[in-house]
């Protein structure tokens, strides 16, 4: 029997330290034991689920040979050690091998190739967008001021902030969020008065369903994003940012949640410069209209963390947020102001979105890295 139904005992319920059951962890749960009976069928006809089982039985084997070589070292710097620690000496902060296994299997599959994919992908649109390219290193070079560790000044880069928001967009690594609702919900009817045929009650969603909030479906609204989805274009979460802020210092403000709103280019405090004229020649949408000085901000809906951030958010985002979120600044910065990355050769085929466990890039371009500076 594969290894991964080993941990169907105890994977739901090792996943967080105080092992409480509001709190468990709904992913690794339906990673390790998948909501399926009889699995008979699906061995026999799928050779897509024999191939997934034999490459979690890898993945067990490598959590497993790190956690005994731990184990035998005995240090106590060592993450998978650390995990067996009493906490303030409280004997049910403790994890025994099973549960520390698990652990480690959420952070080789969560915390390492998620944050790799992403970087995958902010190359991919470097590359693919010279003006976007320019008009970072421009901000980076004069926000910088030539000391590259300062993370004080990570607020301080909106455009890389927007670059970054329209990449988790345009390709997000991860298919979405997931929450358990604690209580009944009721949906109210969009049509509660009309005749018999087309009248609709109201929709109550019971309590402990499982809600999946995907990202990709939202983001692709051409309808909430106010533009052409296929369009990759950063200014418009600036946009969204500056209608966040105003409707915060200004309370009389009615956003309705699922509107775009035109925003006037001139209102948004930030240098957007000549370059931007070049938008209207990288695509055909009318999210930017250079005669106007208008931008579409997307609808506010699309700026909640449960859609906007593949770490999601509250007690149950992911732990490492704060580390991804640096790692890719820290390699974003770095390359930005030491390359030019270009196509090479320049025309190549489209990279379409390749859903695995993450969203990966195929066919992967060629990319040239010329130094700015040689």
């Amino acid at each position: 029997m594969p290894k991964i139904y080993l941990l169907k005992d105890y994977a739901g319920s090792a996943c967080t330290l105080n092992k409480n059951e509001n709190t468990k962890s709904g992913t690794v749960a339906l990673l390790m034991k998948p909501p399926i009976e009889n699995l008979t069928l699906l061995r026999t006809f799928s050779s897509n689920w024999n191939k997934f089982e034999k490459n979690m039985d890898i993945v067990w084997d490598i959590g497993m040979k790190w956690i005994i070589e731990a184990e035998v070292d005995d240090s106590p710097r060592a993450f998978v050690n650390r995990l067996k620690t009493q906490v303030d000496g409280d004997d049910t902060l403790t994890m025994d091998r099973q549960e520390r296994l698990v652990n480690l299997l959420t952070l080789l599959q969560a915390g390492v190739d998620t944050t790799s994919n992403s970087l995958v992908w902010t190359m991919i649109q470097l590359a693919r967008r010279p003006r976007i390219q320019r008009r970072l290193r421009r901000e980076l070079e004069e926000t910088m001021d030539g000391d590259f560790s300062r993370t004080e000044d990570l607020p301080n880069l909106p455009y890389l902030k927007a670059f970054l928001r329209e990449v988790q967009r345009f390709s997000p690594s991860a298919g979405g969020n997931m929450r358990r609702l604690p209580f009944d919900v009721t949906v109210p009817s969009t049509n509660p008065n009309g005749d018999n045929d087309k009248k609709q009650e109201d929709y109550v969603v019971k309590k402990n369903t499982l809600i999946i909030f995907t990202q990709e479906v939202y983001s692709y609204d051409p309808v909430l994003l106010g533009g052409d989805p296929d369009e990759f274009l950063p200014e418009r979460w600036l946009a969204a940012e500056h209608v966040l802020a105003n409707a915060k210092s200004d309370k009389s403000m009615d956003l309705d949640p699922r509107t775009p709103l035109e925003v006037d280019l001139a209102s948004i405090d930030f240098d957007f410069g000549d370059e931007l004229a070049t938008v209207e020649h990288e695509s055909s949408s009318s999210a930017v209209t250079m005669n106007t000085g208008i931008i579409i901000a997307p609808a506010p809906i699309l700026s909640s963390l449960l859609l906007s951030s593949p770490f999601s958010v509250g007690p149950r985002m992911c732990v490492g947020a704060r580390v991804a979120q640096n790692e890719i600044y820290a390699f974003l910065i770095r390359i930005i102001l030491d390359y030019e990355l270009v196509l090479d050769p320049p025309d190549q085929p489209k990279t379409e979105r390749v859903v695995k466990l993450l969203q990966t890039p195929f066919p992967i371009p060629k990319i040239r890295f010329d130094p700015v500076n040689p």
